[in-house]
């Protein structure tokens, strides 16, 4: 792939740099082959109706109309390989190189076959209004002109005669010479403009990462969670039968960072987040920390007993750190209570009563001896 962008050296880009940004070059070209492709049919198609009321030639109608069906199917094999994966880029590129071509050649006939008598100004604004449509290497953009120019130029000499072909040639010359010119610009300034929109919304995501994640535990932070929370409801409940959310909370964490430091207590905050990642990762999980030593989570389940199963595995998980708590006053070890609400999906409520149903259920596994989980369903 890096050899396509060799071409591009000559403008000062890096071709390995541009790698980075070619799907969207594609996309961007097929998008506006689209959009012309779509304009040219519409207009063709209305235009065959000039030679047909005021010309009275079929002839010339039909040329417009087998004109405007080929710019329709430009239209559809763009949107087809819009869908289609990176394989498709290399017939991309030559689409958008073959479909510039055709405009030129419909620019040729309207300059040279259908008006042998006047000269030449459609095929040179076609050419012109190319450069500012699609985002081409400098070299594949000289050719593409080139190519088109020399046929339009021996059409001309042979359909309209020496003076008007003269005419002709030297619009064309002036035309090559401008629009190779316009076209490195507009491949510049349009590159550019890629890498500094990819840029930025690297640097968009960056920062969401930064706002929506736990700085120590690495966890979605309480807004990620209730953005998700609400999303994963909305979009997946219907598929399930029972939805189960919990609220966990580490036992005696305050006596625990009386007695061992903060720093202590900051490791264990991450040891324990870390194995609940793991049941995150197995049971597709929506896991946070929700603040201090509470974590909150939300999961899909078909039945009632296999979510009291995670949730009870969860508690364990923590007890089986064998991390000493010595001021605990239930277990040597740290331990964590859980309380889970589970409601079917069909009986969906607002996000703060799930949390409101589980945070209940948490104060009586607190209340009933901690190191334990209490379900309400």
């Amino acid at each position: 792939m890096s050899n396509l962008f060799q071409k591009w050296r000559c403008l000062g880009f890096d071709p390995e740099k541009l790698y980075d940004y070619s799907e969207k070059m594609i996309a961007t070209n097929l998008s506006m082959m689209k959009n012309i492709s779509l304009l040219m049919s519409l207009l063709l198609f209305f235009g065959a109706l000039y030679p047909l009321l005021y010309q009275h030639s079929i002839v010339h109608a039909m040329l417009y109309l087998v004109q405007s069906l080929l710019s329709l199917g430009f239209f559809f094999l763009g949107d087809h390989l819009q869908q289609r994966t990176e394989t498709a880029q290399k017939t991309s590129r030559r689409c958008v190189v073959l479909f510039m071509h055709t405009i030129s050649a419909f620019g040729i006939y309207h300059s040279v076959i259908s008006n042998p008598h006047m000269i030449s100004v459609l095929f040179f604004i076609c050419i012109l209004c190319l450069q500012f449509a699609f985002i081409l290497s400098p070299m594949t953009n000289m050719l593409s002109i080139f190519v088109d120019c020399v046929v339009f130029c021996i059409l001309s000499f042979v359909v309209k005669g020496i003076d008007l072909a003269i005419l002709d040639f030297l619009n064309c010359v002036v035309t090559f010479i401008v629009s190779s010119a316009i076209g490195w610009q507009i491949a510049r300034l349009r590159v550019n403009q890629l890498q500094a929109e990819t840029e930025l919304s690297l640097l968009n995501h960056h920062l969401y990462e930064l706002s929506t994640t736990d700085s120590l535990t690495g966890l979605h932070n309480r807004r990620r969670f209730t953005e998700e929370a609400a999303r994963r409801i909305v979009e997946h409940a219907p598929d399930e039968t029972y939805i189960a959310t919990l609220v966990c909370d580490i036992d005696f964490f305050k006596q625990y960072n009386d007695f061992y430091g903060h720093d202590q207590g900051d490791i264990a905050l991450q040891s324990v987040a870390k194995r609940l990642m793991g049941f995150r990762d197995n049971y597709d999980i929506l896991l946070c920390r929700w603040g201090g030593e509470e974590f909150m989570a939300l999961f899909l389940t078909h039945t009632p007993e296999k979510a009291h199963q995670i949730a009870s595995l969860m508690c364990n998980a923590v007890y089986d750190l064998h991390l000493d708590n010595e001021p605990s006053a239930v277990s040597p070890y740290l331990t964590m209570s859980v309380g889970l609400y589970i409601v079917p999906s069909d009986d969906i409520q607002d996000w703060n009563e799930l949390y409101r149903k589980a945070d209940e259920a948490l104060y009586l596994a607190k209340k009933s001896g901690r190191n334990r989980v209490i379900t309400i369903a």
